[in-house]
């Protein structure tokens, strides 16, 4: 039993320490999902991920009564518009919402009028998204991400603009 316990408290010590340093997602302050209700253009995103998917051209956010988030992805795949339908439910935390899928997103900031930037955890991979009502966003709210994006560990290198596709109507 003695022989285990250096092993048992190095792995604990290990996982502290990995813990302690990783950056905390903060969320919106008094989050009103009502208020996303709606379509959100793609700016950007930064991602942990090798490989990334730029085909989505947008989101539509509906809230559901229950606090739960209902997110469709519309995407472009070979020239035929697709629309990835995603339900995410309410982890009673405001801003917190997780898929039957294991993804994670948090309601990072948002003005609900211009922009709204959210993290999402994909199983372990990180991605921060910058989405837009229009199809643009001032330099003051690339600004707030790259920042955002810094506070949270990524390489704004890596920051990547989202192709301008058309909505699939």
């Amino acid at each position: 039993m003695t022989t285990m316990r250096p092993l048992v408290l190095s792995v604990a010590w290990a996982f502290a320490c990995s813990s302690w340093t990783a950056a905390v997602v903060p969320v919106h302050p008094d989050f009103d999902p009502w208020q996303l209700f709606g379509w959100w253009n793609p700016i950007c995103l930064v991602t942990d991920i090798n490989t990334v998917d730029l085909s989505i051209v947008g989101k539509m956010i509906t809230p559901l009564e229950n606090g739960d988030l209902d997110i469709d992805f519309e995407y472009v795949k070979g020239g035929k518009c697709f629309v990835n339908v995603n339900r995410f439910l309410s982890s009673k935390l405001p801003g917190i919402f997780v898929s039957d899928k294991g993804y994670v997103i948090h309601i990072v900031e948002t003005d609900y009028e211009e922009y709204n930037i959210f993290h999402m955890d994909i199983k372990g991979q990180k991605i921060l998204y910058l989405d837009s009502r229009e199809t643009t966003v001032s330099v003051a709210v690339r600004n707030r991400f790259k920042n955002m994006a810094t506070a949270l560990g990524f390489a704004v290198g890596k920051i990547l603009y989202m192709p301008q596709n058309v909505p699939c109507l």
